[in-house]
C-alpha cells in the first residue's frame, strides 16, 4: 500500500492492535485511581506516536525508518513505552508491566504475521491490490488470533499472581521479543521481493508465527512457575506456624483439663461439705468448667486437640459446632498436617458464620468417616455475600490479597500429599468443602 492514506492507516491499525492486546491483559490487573482519564491519555498518546514513523515518508524526505536497524530500534522503543503505559494505567510491578507489554506485542506480531501469511497464500503477495480487502483481512485475522489468545491463556491468568509478579526473567523475555519476534518480523518484510523465493518467504512467515506462539506459551509458564514458587514459600511458612500452634494448643488443652479436674473436685467438696456457698454461683462455675472440660475424643490426638480448641472458640462466639469424626481413620496423616488442614477449614468456617446475625445459621458441621479404603471429609457452613472461585478454590475476600488466601491452597496440597483430592462449592448461602483421601495399603 503505497498511498499517503495507507501510510497513515496502517500505523494506526498497529497502534489499535497493540492497545487492544494491552487492555486485554490489563483486565487481569487492578486499575489505578483516575483510570477514566489515564486510559484516554494512553490511547491518544499511542495514536499520535503511531504517526511519527510515517511523517518523514509523507513529507517525501528522510528514509531512515525503512532501514532494518533503525526500525528495530523504533519498535523496541514502542515496546518500552508499552511497559510504561501498563504502569501508568494499572497497579502492577515492573515485572508485571514487562509481562503485559511483551505479551501484547507478541500477540500483535502474531496477528500481523498470520495476516501476511494468509495474504501470501491467497493473493501471493503481502499487499493485495484492494485496500478494503486488505483491511478486512487484517480485522478478521486479528479477531481470530486475539480470541484464541484470550481463550487459550489470558482468561486463565490469576490477576493476583500477575500483580505480585517478581521475576527478573522478564528482562530476558523483553530481549527475546525485541529480536526474535520484532526483529524476525522486520527481517521477513525486508527480504520479500529481494530475490527470495515465494516458498521460502512462506516458510519464514510460518516460522515467525511459531516463534510468537512459543513466546506466549513461555510467558504463561513463567507466570505459573513464579506463582507456584511464591505460593509454596507462603504455604511452607504457614504450615510451619501451624505446627508450632499445634504443639502449643496441645499443651494448653492438657493444662486446662488438669486444672478443670482440680476445680471440679473443689466444687464437689464445697457442695457436700456443709460450708456456706451460693449454690447458683457454684452451678455457674460448674457450667463454665464443664465447657473447658468437654474435650472432644475422636480416637486421634491431633484431631482431639484441634477440635477441642475450636469448640471452645465456637462456644464463646455462640456458634454451634457439630462433629461426627472418626479420628482413627486418619491415623496415617501427620499430626501437623491434620492440625493445618482442619485448623484452616474451621478457622474459615468460624470467620464466615461469625458475620451472620441469624443464630440459626451460626452453625458448622464436620463429618469424617471411613468408606472402605477411602476417608471422606465433609464440612459445611452458612455464609453471606458472594464468593469468587479461581481454579476450583474460593478467592480470599480480604483486602490484603498478597498475604491471604493460602489456607485453602495448603489444604488442597495436604490432600494431594496423601494422594487425595479436595473440592469446594458455594450455593444458596452454604459453603461446602469435600476431601477424599485414600488410606495406605497395609502389607
Amino acid at each position: 500500500m503505497g498511498s499517503a492514506q495507507g501510510l497513515v492507516i496502517w500505523p494506526l491499525i498497529i497502534a489499535v492492535q497493540l492497545l487492544v492486546a494491552l487492555f486485554m491483559l490489563g483486565s487481569r490487573l487492578r486499575p489505578r485511581e483516575g483510570v477514566r482519564w489515564r486510559i484516554p491519555a494512553v490511547v491518544i498518546g499511542a495514536l499520535l506516536i503511531a504517526l511519527v514513523p510515517s511523517a518523514p515518508e509523507l513529507a517525501g524526505g528522510l528514509e531512515q525508518y525503512s532501514e532494518y536497524i533503525q526500525q528495530l530500534v523504533v519498535f523496541s522503543g514502542v515496546l518500552a513505552l508499552l511497559v510504561l503505559a501498563v504502569r501508568f494505567v494499572f497497579v502492577a510491578s515492573p515485572w508485571a508491566a514487562l509481562f503485559c507489554a511483551t505479551t501484547a506485542y507478541t500477540m500483535q506480531n502474531l496477528a500481523s504475521g498470520m495476516e501476511q501469511l494468509a495474504k501470501l497464500l491467497v493473493f501471493e503477495t503481502p499487499v493485495p491490490a484492494s485496500e478494503s480487502v486488505s483491511e478486512l483481512c487484517t480485522v478478521a485475522i486479528t479477531v481470530v488470533v486475539y480470541a484464541a489468545c484470550y481463550l487459550g491463556f489470558i482468561r486463565r491468568i490469576d490477576g493476583l499472581a500477575l500483580e505480585r509478579m517478581q521475576s527478573r526473567v522478564m528482562l530476558a523475555v523483553f530481549v527475546v521479543v525485541a529480536f526474535a519476534v520484532i526483529g524476525f518480523d522486520l527481517l521477513v518484510k525486508s527480504i520479500y521481493g529481494g530475490g527470495v523465493s515465494f516458498t521460502h518467504v512462506v516458510l519464514l512467515r510460518a516460522a515467525h508465527a511459531l516463534i510468537c506462539v512459543f513466546v506466549l506459551i513461555s510467558e504463561y509458564e513463567i507466570l505459573c512457575v513464579q506463582q507456584l514458587r511464591a505460593d509454596k514459600l507462603s504455604i511452607e511458612r504457614m504450615l510451619a506456624e501451624r505446627g508450632r500452634q499445634y504443639e502449643m494448643a496441645r499443651d494448653n488443652i492438657e493444662a486446662i483439663n488438669i486444672k478443670c479436674h482440680d476445680i471440679k473436685h473443689q466444687i464437689r467438696t464445697l457442695s457436700s461439705g456443709g460450708r456456706v456457698a451460693d449454690q447458683s454461683a457454684l452451678d455457674d462455675l460448674a457450667h463454665e468448667v464443664a465447657i473447658y472440660d468437654s474435650a472432644i475424643e475422636t480416637g486421634n490426638e491431633a484431631l482431639d486437640t484441634i477440635l477441642t480448641e475450636k469448640s471452645l472458640i465456637c462456644e464463646h462466639a455462640h456458634i454451634t459446632l457439630s462433629c461426627i469424626v472418626d479420628g482413627a481413620s486418619l491415623d496415617f496423616v501427620a499430626p501437623s498436617d491434620l492440625y493445618a488442614f482442619f485448623g484452616n477449614a474451621l478457622d474459615n468456617a468460624i470467620e464466615a458464620v461469625s458475620a451472620l446475625e441469624n443464630d440459626e445459621r451460626r452453625s458448622i458441621s464436620l463429618v469424617v468417616k471411613r468408606r472402605g479404603s477411602m476417608v471422606s471429609i465433609h464440612a459445611e457452613n452458612f455464609f453471606d455475600g458472594r464468593l469468587m472461585f479461581f481454579g476450583g478454590l474460593p478467592r480470599t475476600t480480604k483486602a490484603d490479597v498478597a498475604n491471604h488466601g493460602f489456607g485453602i491452597k495448603s489444604m488442597r496440597l495436604i490432600a494431594e500429599k496423601y494422594e487425595g483430592s479436595l473440592t469446594t462449592s458455594a450455593e444458596n448461602g452454604i459453603f461446602r468443602l469435600d476431601a477424599v483421601i485414600p488410606r495406605p495399603r497395609t502389607t
